[in-house]
Parts: structure tokens; sequence; C-alpha cells
């Protein structure tokens, strides 16, 4: 019996009739925009830790299209309206903290001061204060933010004590 029903099931898993020209469009605009975002271009070894894939399969990818999971993905998210579409990717999307971030972007002179800090060639910063959330969200958004003050050169180094579970990473910190 349990045979049967498991082949039932497998009859009626089709392959996504996804277009996989979409998903290589959708790719690669995501490369484009996050090499923007970073200031300079990004290669797909830049993107393999980011993206947590190895470069040859995000090249497969941006040159196929066949990403199934993509594919299955997008095609569920498509019956969804607009809106629950957006709360969604929202909701599982971790923040990713910059010195531009909307949280740290009003003070200008506070956030001057912080890029004139990742300009120089070596030093040690302590940060101090409260709550503790903020702080590791200004480490981290000096982290990711030090790439934009070294483009090509030095890289960002570190161990991290704090779980990744709402913010994104910090490349080079493990």
């Amino acid at each position: 019996m349990e045979s049967s029903q498991t082949n039932s099931q497998d009859a009626r898993c089709q392959p996504v009739p996804f277009p996989p020209e979409r998903v290589r469009k959708l790719l690669l605009n995501l490369k484009s925009s996050i090499g923007r975002e970073e200031g300079q271009p990004l290669s797909f070894e830049d993107w393999s830790p980011i993206a947590g894939r190895p470069s040859n399969t995000l090249a497969s990818w941006c040159d196929s299209g066949e990403a199934h999971q993509i594919q299955a993905l997008l095609a569920s998210l498509e019956r969804l309206p607009e809106q629950a579409q957006h709360q969604l990717l929202d909701e599982a999307c971790r923040i990713h903290p910059t010195l531009q971030h909307r949280r740290l972007g009003h003070g200008f002179l506070a956030t001057s001061r912080l890029k004139e800090i990742l300009r120089k060639p070596s030093g040690f910063t302590l940060i101090r204060g409260n709550p503790a959330h903020m702080r590791t969200f200004l480490l981290a958004a000096l982290g990711n933010s030090f790439n934009q003050a070294h483009p090509g050169g030095k890289v960002v180094a570190g161990l991290d004590i704090q779980p990744a579970e709402f913010l994104a990473p910090v490349i080079g910190v493990t």
C-alpha cells in the first residue's frame, strides 16, 4: 500500500513549469546589484561565500537558469498577492547592516566619523554602550562597509560569538 501511495504522489509532482530564463535573469540581476552595493563588480568567487554555494554552481545557475529550488520557490511565490510575496521575503531575509543602513544613516556626523575610522590603515576600535544588539549591529555595519573603504585590497577577518540569526554574517568573519 505504501509503495503505490508513494508512486501516486510522485506522479503528481511534475517538473516546475517556471521558465529557466527568468531564474537566470534574476540571478544575474542579483549578482550585479550586490556588486553595485559593494562598490565593485562581484565575481562568482566573491559571491560564493555570500551564497554559501561553490562558485562553479553559481556560474552554472546563471548560465542555464536550471536551479530547481529557486524555480520552485518563484513558482510558488507568484501564486500569492504582491504584498504577501514581499512580506514573506522580508521575513526570510536577515538584516545586512552597513553604515548607509537606515538605522545609522540619520546620524550624518557620526556616520562620517565611522567612515574615517574605516579608511585608516590600521587601528583598534572599541564599541561601548547599550543595548548589546545595537553594538552588534554597529560592528556588523563596520565590517560590511570595510570593503567599500578598501576595494580590492584588505579583507575583514575576525571572530563573531553572536548567532547569525537576525543579521547577515560579515564575509571573512567566522
